[in-house]
């Protein structure tokens, strides 16, 4: 059973890695083409800067889940390193904690403001 999990996550993980990629694909090639179409051809399509902007943020969203789950996001760890292994252990996993309440209420008060503008655009 254990293997099958382990085998599931490799898969999405390789999963996550490749959609990353697209996404950073799909918006290089969105605002590049805006570029020469506002440059060149005087066209400019407004919802290729759009495509971008939200590829732009889905990416720095996968980003930060993939650096959190893999541990490899920035910190400080000058504190931390010169306490016991035992109570660094209880730290990080109460850092943890932290940070998913952290996200967890933003994504609520995202959710809301986005509900909010939806019902009184601009």
């Amino acid at each position: 059973m254990i293997l099958k999990v382990e085998a599931f996550l490799k898969t999405a993980d390789k999963a996550e890695q490749y959609l990353s990629a697209s996404i950073l694909i799909v918006m290089i090639s969105a605002i590049f083409s805006q570029v020469l179409n506002r440059n060149i051809f005087h066209l400019p399509i407004p919802w290729f800067e759009e495509l971008g902007r939200y590829c732009m943020i889905l990416s720095t969203m996968i980003g930060a889940e993939m650096g959190f789950r893999d541990g490899t996001q920035l910190s400080v760890t000058l504190l931390t390193n010169l306490l016991p292994e035992r109570v660094r252990k209880s730290l990080r996993w109460f850092v943890r904690a932290v940070v998913i309440v952290y996200a967890c209420y933003y994504s609520v008060i995202s959710w809301h403001m986005v509900n909010a503008q939806r019902k009184n655009p601009m």
